[in-house]
């Protein structure tokens, strides 16, 4: 089927994209968690809400749940959160854009490892 140089460098290959997922799903797990404390913080600070209720508010709006039983009552917490919302929704989406990418990259690498096991007994 293939030689076995050849599945070597197939398999360096998925090894370096599995690595550049994880790298990324580290950078956007910080980057999501920061966006959630800024958030927080901003609606601690400026609505004077709890800090219970600010992370709450943060979480299910990023989630895009939004249940409506919290609501900015200033002008600044609106327009702040028309932009937290649009910014933190695409860096929710990216982040869930990578577990799934993480996902078919380990089951690929599985498959891959078990189609070279497989060369290794056929010869």
């Amino acid at each position: 089927m293939f030689h076995n140089h050849d599945l070597s460098a197939e398999k360096k290959v998925a090894l370096e994209e599995a690595r550049a997922v994880v790298k990324q799903f580290r950078f956007l797990t910080s980057l999501v968690i920061l966006v959630v404390l800024s958030g927080s913080m901003f609606y601690h600070y400026v609505e004077d809400w709890r800090w219970l209720d600010a992370i709450y508010f943060s979480v299910i709006s990023l989630a895009t749940v939004g249940y409506g039983d919290i609501t900015p009552q200033t002008d600044a917490g609106k327009i702040f959160t028309m932009f937290y919302l649009v910014i933190g929704i695409g860096i929710f989406a990216a982040l869930l854009n990578n577990l799934l990418k993480s996902r078919f990259a380990k089951r690929s690498l599985r498959i891959h490892e078990a189609s070279e096991l497989e060369d290794k007994q056929d010869s």
